[in-house]
């Protein structure tokens, strides 16, 4: 498989594509191309949102799904995928704030990532899936899925190599 030449960033839900701000330049000052796609309904700014949430209140994954199967499918390479995983908070019950391991497994296949890095999957509380909820929905994936994953270790820098 050729090298990748875009990184792209998966916000979650209830934030925008302006959580990903520092890391866009930092992809980019290392040459890549860097893609931080909103959700449908995510493309006005966190303020104006929290001011009147109404765009974003019937967003469901499966539209965020294809949202972003239309942005990577007008790449030349398969690219890196930063971003997808599960949290929830228990003040919001059932609400989640980003995808779940199923979900991330099932975007990664149909996006076609070179490689990809889960950054939502433990440490903190909110965090509801953790690595081994996300490595058994891999375990079900076909190995050209679950080869494409990298872990990080949790608190450390790490250059990754892609």
């Amino acid at each position: 498989m050729t090298a990748p030449d875009t990184v792209v960033l998966v916000h979650g839900f209830w934030v925008t594509p302006r959580s990903w701000e520092h890391w866009v330049a930092h992809y980019e000052k290392r040459g890549l191309r860097v893609l931080a796609p909103a959700y449908p309904g995510f493309e006005a700014e966190v303020e104006s949102l929290n001011a009147d949430p109404g765009p974003i209140e019937q967003v469901t994954v499966p539209q965020i799904i294809e949202s972003l199967e239309k942005v990577v499918r007008g790449l030349d390479r398969p690219p890196v995928l930063i971003g997808p995983g599960g949290v929830r908070f228990p003040v919001t019950g059932p609400v989640r704030y980003t995808m779940t391991a199923s979900r991330a497994v099932e975007l990664c296949g149909l996006l076609r990532a070179h490689t990809v890095l889960p950054v939502h999957y433990e440490g903190w509380s909110h965090f509801r899936e953790g690595r081994r909820t996300v490595e058994a929905e891999l375990a079900k994936a076909p190995a050209e899925i679950r080869e494409r994953f990298r872990w990080l270790p949790t608190g450390s820098p790490l250059e990754v190599t892609v």
